[in-house]
């Protein structure tokens, strides 16, 4: 019996989702194409939209729904031969036609004397045939068809087939979970465009963090804060987690209820690791074959996955959360103290201190947290698992080290000003010399970046004028790029350490040299020993250096993705940075408007956290955006961006911001513009810091030109076709093509006086 309700696609609904269905739609030799990810990450909504897609576009589509009672072989057959039959490919006379039991031969038979045509088949829910003999008829199926036919097919979990053989031969066309996992940006824009309940950039993010990305986990916040306000909302974010009423009913019903319950238990139970290996679970069970059974939670896609091919696993967070709360049901608070007191011992055995510390504290053992703290008081990720364990206020208030993890829990968020008061509150607690040596050194480099005052930099080179760290450099060339001098030197050796590489980079983009600067900062990004915060920032800056320059791909993809990123590493301020950022890409795309409302949230979300820094930056950029966006926009982003590069004593940035506002302004024909056009040249020379220069001076000769032509790179650079782009939109004229010059030869490069190249600026020895 064929039921005509599984043959039946359903209406593309969610979120369109652009960068999933045309890689599903472009042409490909594979043999299959598949969209494999645990329950409820949106797989048939994802499916549907293809089919919906490939219909519009006057391509065959045959729908599938597969069921548990389809598995064998002739209801399987019957089934996707009826489903094919809207398609030219199938001979309606055919056996099944009259009831016999027929087999995938037959079908694979009359496939060939088709037509021909082109058409696509989509099978959905093939994890619920697995091991099956329908399984076996499907894998016969996928290799044996007509080429123009392609097979489409979504399941839980990979499907018993070669699919390495596939995957290695380029024949495997592949959805995971990740891809599938929505972006903070596609987050904000679902609850925009499909649930019409918007929430605020930060709300957006933190409920991407929460939930992973996880579709259902999504949906089942939207039907539970819906009708709220979004300041409501914006509170139930926290409440997400494992202790929401419908996610638990939904993990339940959907995910553990098709476990047996040996697999139950042990994953409550080594959920309290969070770092997962089959040794460590071994030792925390009392037992043996734990890594088995963590490569099948895995292969099954049962919210289990690895970063490194295996050697250590980790839950899904929503996975993870419910299964904490679910532990304490279980066992009550004592019990689950216990497993977690007996994880963290293993844990700290094996050197995971930051798991350690976070089982630790869930065990309420504040001295084995304290005194972990204190182990790792110097190293360089010793703050990660600082406050964000819950831990009680006096706790942190009157234990040192804890109070230096707050402090340096105050620098990942950006605010330097708060950061700089727990330093000397921690300092104050312990009269202990290398730990008051440490939390002066690291007040001095937060105070470096929050202070104004040039009195407070005076820590910043020893006595023999080397930097006493690494953005040490950085922040003085904010200040003034002759500031700290560096020899004309060779090409960058890997042997210098990634901080300095990324310093010279960030100097030299300042400077304008964005070449020379993507050059480094490709050696950072390519370093594996360079710490997680220096990678982050590479990648972070490669990024911006390709916006300028005009460059492809996906920027606010890219962007996201370090947002993400930086969460999971403990770094908020450079998670927002990077998410405002994208929000500015997408605004000067050609997204909504309200995009670049979402930016100034983010404006103010830096603020009140303390990162000001984070705020001038991203006003910087959402100015740029409002200007591409909308020429006829007022330019006074610009001027704000550069009040607060001041504030900051940061002038050669906020020169940076009024180049910006000159061009903007001379390109409209505004009073004033070649004056302010002017200032900025001169300050910049006097700073020296040429590409602001060149950006002035050619906002300057618009201005006092003609208006007609418009100059076309004035002096050949990547910045100045940025330029040429930038003025040519805010005078809403046609954009010029960037012309190519020839890279000038050696001895050209050289003719400047020694001291003056290109502005760079000798750095101190130890580069």
């Amino acid at each position: 019996m064929v039921l005509a309700e599984k043959l039946r696609r359903p209406e593309p609904g969610g979120l369109h989702r652009r960068r999933l269905e045309e890689l599903l739609l472009a042409p490909s030799a594979s043999r299959l194409d598949l969209v494999v990810a645990p329950p409820g990450s949106g797989k048939t909504t994802l499916l549907a939209r293809v089919a919906a897609a490939a219909e519009a576009a006057g391509l065959p589509v045959a729908w599938y729904r597969v069921t548990a009672d389809d598995v064998s072989e002739p209801a399987f057959i019957a089934h996707l031969a009826r489903a094919l039959r809207p398609t030219p490919d199938l001979d309606a006379g055919h056996a099944w036609e009259t009831g016999d039991d027929a087999g995938v031969t037959d079908l694979l038979q009359s496939l060939d004397a088709s037509t021909g045509a082109p058409a696509l088949v989509i099978l959905d829910d093939v994890h619920e045939i697995a091991g099956s003999a329908a399984e076996r008829a499907l894998e016969q199926f996928v290799q044996l068809r007509p080429h123009h036919l392609r097979v489409l097919v979504g399941s839980r979990r990979p499907p018993e087939m070669n699919i390495p053989r596939l995957r290695v031969s380029g024949q495997l066309r592949e959805i995971t979970s990740d891809d599938l996992r929505f972006r903070s940006w596609e987050v904000e824009e679902l609850f925009v465009s499909v649930f019409r309940e918007p929430l605020s950039p930060e709300s957006a993010a933190a409920l991407t963090r929460r939930t992973g990305g996880w579709a259902a986990g999504l949906q089942l916040f939207h039907l539970a804060t819906s009708g709220r306000s979004a300041v409501d909302r914006g509170r139930a974010v926290d409440d997400l987690g494992g202790r929401s009423k419908l996610v638990r009913s939904y993990l339940a019903r959907n995910v553990l209820a098709e476990l047996p319950e040996e697999r139950r238990h042990f994953l409550l139970r080594t959920c309290t690791l969070g770092t997962l290996t089959g040794q460590l679970c071994d030792s925390l069970l009392g037992t043996t074959g734990s890594s088995a059974i963590l490569d099948e939670l895995e292969h099954r896609q049962l919210f289990t996955s690895s970063d490194d091919d295996g050697q250590t696993f980790r839950y899904h967070e929503v996975l993870r959360t419910h299964l904490e709360w679910a532990l304490v049901q279980e066992y009550g608070a004592a019990g689950a103290r216990e497993w977690y007191s007996r994880s963290a011992a293993l844990l700290e055995a094996v050197g995971e201190q930051r798991a350690a510390v976070r089982a630790y504290a869930r065990a309420e053992d504040w001295g084995a947290v304290g005194r972990l703290l204190q182990i790792r008081g110097t190293g360089p990720d010793a703050g990660a698992a600082g406050t964000d364990l819950l831990l009680p206020p006096a706790v942190v208030e009157h234990d040192p080290w804890l109070s230096l993890a707050e402090a340096r829990r105050r620098v990942r968020e950006g605010a330097l000003t708060a950061a700089v008061d727990r330093f000397r509150r921690a300092e104050s607690l312990l009269d202990e010399p290398d730990f008051r040596d440490n939390c002066r050194r690291e007040r001095s480099v937060a105070a470096m970046w929050a202070s104004t005052d040039a009195a407070g930099m005076s820590w910043a080179v020893d006595g023999r004028g080397e930097a006493r760290h690494w953005s040490i450099p950085v922040r003085l060339a904010t200040r003034r790029m002759v500031a700290i001098r560096q020899p004309v030197r060779p090409q960058l050796p890997s042997s210098i350490p990634a901080s300095n590489r990324l310093a010279h980079s960030m100097i030299d983009m300042m400077a304008g040299d964005l070449r020379e600067a993507g050059a480094v900062l490709e050696t950072v990004l390519a370093d594996r020993s360079a710490e997680s915060t220096h990678r982050l920032l590479a990648d972070l800056a490669v990024t911006c250096i390709d916006l300028i320059r005009c460059g492809g791909g996906d920027p606010a993809g890219r962007l996201g993705q370090i947002a993400l990123d930086a969460e999971l590493a403990g770094l908020p301020w450079i998670a927002h940075l990077a998410r405002g950022l994208g929000e500015a890409v997408l605004a000067a795309t050609g997204s909504p408007a309200w995009r670049l409302t979402a930016c100034v949230h983010l404006i103010d979300e830096c603020e009140e956290a303390g990162d000001a820094w984070g705020a001038a930056l991203l006003t910087l950029a959402a100015a740029v955006a409002e200007l591409v966006a909308d020429p006829a926009a007022e330019p006074d982003g610009f001027a704000d961006a550069a009040a607060r590069f001041n504030r900051l004593d940061a002038p050669v940035p906020a020169l940076w911001a009024q180049a910006l506002q000159a061009c903007a302004l001379a390109g409209r024909r505004r009073p004033g513009a070649a004056e302010l056009a002017g200032r900025v040249a001169g300050a910049a020379r006097a700073a020296q810091v040429p590409g602001a220069q060149a950006l002035a001076q050619a906002a300057l000769a618009v201005a006092q030109a003609p208006h007609d032509p418009l100059p076309t790179n004035p002096t050949g650079g990547d910045l100045d076709h940025a330029l040429t782009l930038l003025v040519a939109a805010a005078a809403d004229r046609p954009v010029p093509r960037r012309r190519r010059t020839a890279r000038p030869t050696q001895p050209q490069r050289h003719r400047r006086p020694p001291g003056r190249r290109c502005g760079r600026i000798r750095k101190p020895a130890s580069y």
